[in-house]
């Protein structure tokens, strides 16, 4: 079987506080794209895994971790051969790993004939990154704690999506190491939400990122990145997660044009994609 594995962008993150775990509390406003790798997933005599870019398959991949997971829980034997073909950027805040773990789960739900629910595919998922519950829900959410509580969010506002990613990645560790909460901005969450589920584009004004003054003291590109975007009349020119990717939200697909052509030949990845608001 085919499974599509569904990028995501931000729309806002506020991190709250460090725990004493070593974890964060946060606070996000996040949205599925329709940037997606695709999985290719066959039952088979033993694990196989390929794919169309060099990739480690080892125990931390999140496609690993989903195949022993289940094994663990369900005491499943089968083995699989899988084919991934990436077309999310690794170290972009764009969740490739995550969503390739959650489409993992659905996968061998659906080929072991499990019938797990979606509640307890979630806990599983929370196991193998924060961000996989929200892939494995694939719908605008608000996302609180860790990643487990997510809460979803219906809009009739429609979104074209460019995204720029600079050629050096940021790793979410250095990311959210770097935060100073004396400096770094809290984005208004509530109000954000409020205009966005009465489809009031004014939305993209209580947008925000807390993370993003951190990556960019590691990964300076983020900044000229987000700088070249914001000459173009974009709603609202954003890194993505932990970065390195910024994105400009847009209606119109004049500006994506003309944003595209002129930064394709900058940077290695530039794509136009849309939000998926609708389930």
């Amino acid at each position: 079987m085919k499974i599509k594995a569904y990028g995501k962008i931000n729309l806002s993150l506020n991190v709250l506080r460090r725990r004493e775990d070593g974890y964060h509390d946060l606070d996000m406003i996040m949205a599925p794209i329709s940037l997606h790798d695709t999985l290719d997933v066959e039952l088979s005599d033993a694990d196989m895994f390929t794919s169309n870019i060099e990739m480690e398959f080892t125990s931390d991949n999140t496609i690993c971790k989903a195949i022993e997971l289940m094994r663990e829980a369900y005491n499943i034997k089968e083995c699989f051969k899988i084919h991934v073909d990436k077309q999310i950027p690794m170290q972009a805040g764009l969740a490739g790993g995550s969503a390739d773990g959650a489409a993992m789960l659905v996968a061998i739900n659906e080929l072991c004939k499990l019938q797990v629910s979606e509640e307890e595919l979630a806990v599983i998922a929370l196991k193998i990154g924060a961000d996989v519950p929200f892939c494995l829900k694939n719908q605008i959410c608000r996302v609180r704690g860790i990643g487990e509580k997510l809460e979803a969010i219906h809009t009739q506002l429609e979104y074209k999506v460019l995204l720029v990613k600079p050629q050096s990645g940021v790793s979410t560790k250095e990311a959210y190491e770097n935060i100073d909460f004396d400096t770094c901005i809290h984005p208004d969450i509530e109000e954000a939400l409020s205009r966005l589920e009465n489809n009031d584009s004014s939305f993209v004004k209580y947008l925000g990122n807390t993370l993003e003054a951190s990556a960019m003291k590691v990964n300076k590109e983020i900044i000229e990145v987000k700088r070249k975007m914001s000459d173009f009349p974009f709603d609202c020119v954003m890194m993505s997660g932990s970065g390195s990717c910024v994105f400009g939200l847009t209606a119109d697909q004049g500006i994506i044009n003309s944003a595209k052509d002129m930064l394709q030949g900058q940077y290695e990845f530039v794509e136009e994609c849309k939000l998926l608001s609708k389930r």
